[in-house]
């Protein structure tokens, strides 16, 4: 798993020095980035609302809003860091992958390792990482995949919160 981590930083550490494609209407022209008194607005409303010229009443996203939120108040400006976020979210999402793939003794080690090679050398997997706006779907991924980490459990009463807080997050 070292190796891959080593491999995942090497190709998807953040390369931008500006917002780009999504990043940049989501992120750099966001009205409501900026003011932590919308925190509840957010959990109501759609990811794209009050973004010049889209169409707000799709895309609920809370978890994706409060992170947009949350990088503008610790971050600013600073987009690699922001990259670098999403670069954590994606490796977390390799590791339990990899752990998910173990736990239903779906794959040996050495298939293991060429799954989570073939997900980080994908372009889509560069999508997620050099995108601050795609980084919902590594959360989602995360979620998801935890969930079925936590289904594979013995059934106990931790479990099942365990299920219920990663389905929420998904």
């Amino acid at each position: 798993m070292f190796i891959l981590l080593l491999l995942l930083l090497f190709v998807h550490h953040p390369r931008s020095q500006e917002y780009i494609w999504d990043d940049a209407l989501l992120v750099g022209l966001n009205p409501w980035k900026e003011d932590p008194t919308q925190l509840f607005w957010l959990w109501k409303s759609s990811l794209w609302a009050r973004i010049p010229g889209e169409y707000s009443l799709q895309w609920y996203r809370p978890l994706m809003s409060t992170h947009i939120l949350l990088d503008e108040l610790v971050f600013g400006d600073w987009i690699a860091a922001k990259q670098t976020l999403s670069l954590l979210w994606f490796g977390t999402l390799l590791v339990l992958l990899r752990k998910w793939l173990h736990i239903n003794r779906m794959a040996s080690p050495f298939q293991t390792f060429w799954i989570c090679l073939l997900v980080i050398l994908h372009p889509f997997g560069l999508e997620l990482t050099q995108f601050i706006s795609a980084r919902n779907d590594s959360m989602m991924l995360v979620f998801s995949i935890g969930a079925g980490i936590v289904l594979a459990l013995p059934a106990t009463r931790s479990r099942r919160i365990g299920l219920l807080l990663l389905t929420f997050g998904a």
